[in-house]
């Protein structure tokens, strides 16, 4: 299985028609094994066999040569060193204007609803199991309320700031005064209440949200509770005020400010909103790439009007220096403010030139530029926008899934599938994600025979296959309607093309073997691993046995790995890795011997 990777990029037109007619060569395989069986008595099974496969492969395929051809990379030795470069290497030669795609907008999402899920799930084993206190912080209207008193505390601010003069407040008639000490009692109740519940101490020290809460309040309650308290004691002791130094002031400003840092707790309470920020970061790239090249219209422009207009009224006025031109440029030029009064300025004084370039700065800077960077910053939201829902209501749906199935330990056979289909919330929840709940009953078989071994002859029935519960979500998921097909997807249905084949090849083949003329039971084996290697093309392509294929072929290792792979390519078809026509000949023709040798050792148990 992970050899199929390999294989994109390389489908030509010996690789369609080899395809269209495998079920017919399953057919005629079928009819051959079945014809050397009546051979069996004469001892003539396997060497029968192995013609009866060289035979039928030259019937139904193309010649070495033409598969050669058809096989052959499309690469001249101009382009050879590019098609060997890493997907990753490519991608960081494109332009810099790089924009992030839905499909990045979905991962940067998925990831941090995963990194969600693992912060709740760590912050229930952070706390103790009994106690008052961490009942309390698990309590959900213990986290609304501290909610709530976060968002009032931020309007509060800019109350404080307009009215409140004082960098520190000791009047206790003031309403400021209180309203600080009520808001600084909460919070210091809060983190205690969040101390006292974790279960150890080291927890809390890797608890960064807590970290970040405790610097707040021990910020706010020095500015609160501290610097009060000494002015209070300096004065009743006449020595002075504390405020009187100039450096205690900056420090007391600084702690007041200190206070807008609890607005960016919104950004933990809301995650959404943090998913937001992280998605306008994605771009961000894009966005100074832009401003980039803005800045280079504005460098080369200013020049221009500093040293075209040098002399004039509007030299003195707008363009008196280079750094006062790319203002006047940026103010005027690319935001367009007051840019009809520049112009007539410009118009006034003849600078005819000048007003031909300022024109063409508004069409490059504003027209142009700027609204590239509006087009950037519209494609992230949209992006953002649309991953969004999906993650939403995939979250929603694991979760309505998760209440049907009884939890997402639980496994989930096809009986226990069409339950969850029968249920009506499961069923409008699976429609609202764009699932066709028909497509998906008719599915069913198939969702359950994947999770076996599909060459298992003995393989237990739909009904007794269990899957888990994540990859029943995946299944299910993947069937949505808005999904689009991509590259892996057309690999995964040619493996699984290849895998079925053999199964039924295989099945078809242990029933003749069943109701056959009694042969050698070396003959049997052999029998069943030339049909196994019928129908699995993949390791000898990427295995060089030009060398050496007959001793290769009889190498003990070598017949081992034979029985265990799933993924064999091009034993008895046209050549893909042979280094002559003549060593696949050769290949093929010690095929029966090697795999009589291998019956025989495989029945003796010396294989």
């Amino acid at each position: 299985m992970p050899r199929r990777a390999n294989h994109v990029g390389t489908v030509g037109k010996s690789d369609e028609l080899r395809w269209q007619s495998s079920f017919a060569f399953s057919d005629l395989w079928t009819r051959n094994c079945t014809a050397t069986l009546e051979d069996g008595k004469k001892g003539r099974g396997v060497a029968a066999a192995a013609q009866a496969v060289q035979s039928t492969a030259s019937t139904m395929l193309p010649s070495s040569e033409e598969d050669t051809g058809a096989r052959a990379p499309a690469t001249t030795a101009g382009d050879s060193s590019q098609s060997n470069q890493h997907p990753l290497e490519m991608k960081s030669r494109r332009s810099a204007l790089w924009l992030p795609t839905v499909s990045d907008m979905k991962s940067i999402i998925r990831e941090e609803l995963e990194n969600r899920e693992a912060v709740e799930e760590a912050s229930q084993d952070r706390y103790k199991d009994t106690g008052m206190c961490q009942c309390i912080a698990r309590s959900n209207l213990f986290e609304h309320l501290t909610t709530s008193m976060i968002v009032i505390y931020s309007v509060w601010l800019a109350v404080d700031i307009d009215y409140n003069p004082h960098v520190v407040n000791t009047d206790t008639s003031s309403v400021f005064f209180w309203v600080e000490q009520f808001f600084c009692c909460f919070f210091v109740l809060e983190v205690s209440i969040r101390f006292l519940a974790f279960s150890s101490m080291w927890k809390w020290t890797r608890d960064f949200w807590f970290l970040f809460d405790l610097f707040l309040v021990m910020s706010m309650a020095i500015q609160v509770w501290l610097l009060p308290l000494l002015d209070l004691l300096l004065q009743s002791n006449h020595v002075g005020t504390i405020f009187a130094d100039t450096g205690i002031i900056r420090v007391a400003r600084l702690l007041r400010l200190s206070r807008l840092l609890r607005m960016s707790q919104l950004l933990h309470l809301f995650p959404e909103v943090l998913i937001l920020v992280k998605a306008i970061a994605a771009a961000l790239r894009s966005v100074v790439f832009t401003l980039a090249l803005l800045l280079m219209i504005l460098y080369i422009f200013a020049i221009a009007f500093t040293q075209l207009t040098r002399g004039t009224q509007c030299a003195r006025q707008y363009f008196s220096s280079v750094p006062a031109s790319m203002q006047t440029l940026f103010i005027s030029g690319a935001l367009l403010d007051e840019v009809g009064t520049l112009m007539n300025d410009l118009l006034a004084e003849n600078l005819y030139i000048s007003l031909t370039l300022m024109y063409t700065f508004v069409i490059m800077s504003a027209i142009t530029v700027m609204n590239m960077l509006i087009g950037v910053m519209c494609e992230v939201i949209s992006a953002v926008a649309s991953a969004e829902k999906e993650a939403i209501q995939v979250q929603w749906l694991r979760k309505v899934l998760e209440r049907v199935a009884g939890g997402p330990d639980k496994r989930i056979n096809q009986q226990k599938f069409f339950e969850i289909l029968r249920d009506e919330g499961a069923a409008n929840a699976m429609k609202g994600i764009g699932i066709d709940l028909i497509s998906l009953v008719d599915f069913a078989d198939l969702i359950f025979e994947e999770s076996g071994d599909s060459t298992d002859t003995d393989a237990e029935a739909p009904d007794a296959t269990e899957i888990s519960f994540d990859e029943f979500l995946k299944h299910v998921l993947q069937l949505r309607g808005s999904n689009t097909a991509t590259v892996k997807d057309m690999v995964d249905l040619r493996w699984w093309l290849s895998q079925s084949l053999h199964g039924k090849l295989q099945a078809t083949v242990e029933r003749t073997l069943a109701k056959g003329p009694a042969i050698p039971e070396e003959d049997k084996v052999a029998l069943r691993l030339s049909s196994y290697v019928a129908t699995h093309r993949d390791a000898i392509y990427h295995m060089d046995l030009g060398a050496a294929p007959v001793m290769a072929l009889q190498h003990p290792q070598f017949q081992q790995a034979i029985s265990k792979m799933r993924n064999l390519q091009d034993v008895v078809f046209p050549n893909h890795g042979w280094t002559s026509a003549a060593a696949r000949s050769e290949f093929l023709s010690a095929l029966p011997a090697a795999s009589t040798a291998w019956g025989r050792n495989k029945v003796a148990g010396r294989s």
